[in-house]
């Protein structure tokens, strides 16, 4: 069988129809995006729109926050910058809050400038607070510091609790002051001539080397007792020292008068040896000799004996 060779042009069979399936398809598409469009518009989506404000607003605000972070902060270092340059040459004043009386003077005047050597006008400078704190701390004046506080870029306020000077110890060649606990002043600290401390004598250790330390010795412990006993008395103008010498090797403890005149008194009080009258006796018969002679030692010069459970005799 001979194949037939189709010499002509090809048929174009189905062509129509095809081509009208096509237009119809393509008006379907476009129909369909116009008919959303117009639903869109007359009947618009509100929980889309809601949704895609916030995340607008929401971008816009984290936007703003970070403009506003990168002119606002060199801004801010610029005026600090400028009102530290500006008070570059202003001293800054340190003042202590409710600070006792006896501080006041030369002794403030000190600590003043100690902490002022440490500090700027410049008010972001933490580091120069705590520095200018430990400064105050090593000069032994303080108990503790519990702030300091910038009041403005020239002044700062100190709140401390300052060791109180109690008693003054009678050295060779020196005299320390201590606090009632028997804790060391800073050399620096000056006694007034209108003060009137009760000196210890006759202390068996050396000081302390560093200001705020504890006083070593059982002596000095002992004398202080003996002070806070006597220190609300009347007549405790009248008591120039508290003798200690020899103390820790059993012998007498003494109080010595205005008038060089000494009353012995021998143990520490609450620590009365068998035979000996208490501490509160022996308070009792100097009040006696004060009323009668009016001073502690009765108007005698030489030594009077406290401690006899008989009375008080004169060696």
């Amino acid at each position: 069988m001979i194949p037939v060779v189709w010499k002509g042009p090809w048929p174009m069979v189905n062509e129509q129809p095809m081509a009208k399936r096509k237009t119809k398809k393509r008006k379907k598409n476009s129909d369909g995006l116009f008919t959303r469009l117009r639903c869109w518009v007359t009947a618009p989506d509100w929980p889309t729109i809601r949704r895609t404000g916030i995340a607008t607003t929401w971008l816009l605000a984290v936007i703003g926050v970070i403009v506003g972070w990168m002119f606002g902060v060199p801004q801010l270092e610029s005026r600090v910058a400028a009102a530290t340059i500006a008070g570059a040459e202003q001293i800054v004043d340190v003042r202590f809050a409710n600070a006792p009386s006896w501080v006041q003077g030369d002794l403030e005047a000190m600590l003043a400038h100690t902490a002022g050597a440490h500090l700027s006008p410049n008010p972001l400078a933490h580091d120069e607070l705590v520095n200018a704190q430990n400064a105050l701390l090593e000069t032994g004046c303080f108990e503790s510091i519990q702030q300091l506080r910038r009041v403005d870029v020239t002044r700062v306020e100190v709140h401390a609790t300052f060791l109180t000077p109690y008693a003054v110890v009678n050295g060779s060649n020196h005299n320390w002051i201590i606090d009632r606990n028997g804790r060391l002043l800073p050399a620096s600290y000056r006694v007034s001539d209108q003060s009137h401390f009760i000196a210890i004598r006759g202390v068996r250790y050396e000081p302390p080397r560093e200001p705020a330390q504890r006083w070593e010795g059982t002596d000095i412990t002992a004398a202080l007792r003996l002070i806070r006993l006597i220190e609300s008395q009347r007549w405790a103008g009248q008591i120039d020292a508290v003798d200690i010498t020899g103390f820790m090797q059993g012998k007498p403890m003494r109080l010595r008068t205005d008038r060089g005149s000494v009353l012995l008194w021998h143990s520490a009080p609450g620590d009365e040896a068998a035979g000996e009258v208490s501490a509160n006796e022996k308070i009792r018969r100097i009040d006696f000799l004060f009323e009668q002679r009016g001073h502690v030692d009765g108007g005698y010069d030489n030594e009077l004996d406290l401690a006899d459970p008989r009375g008080v005799f004169a060696r």
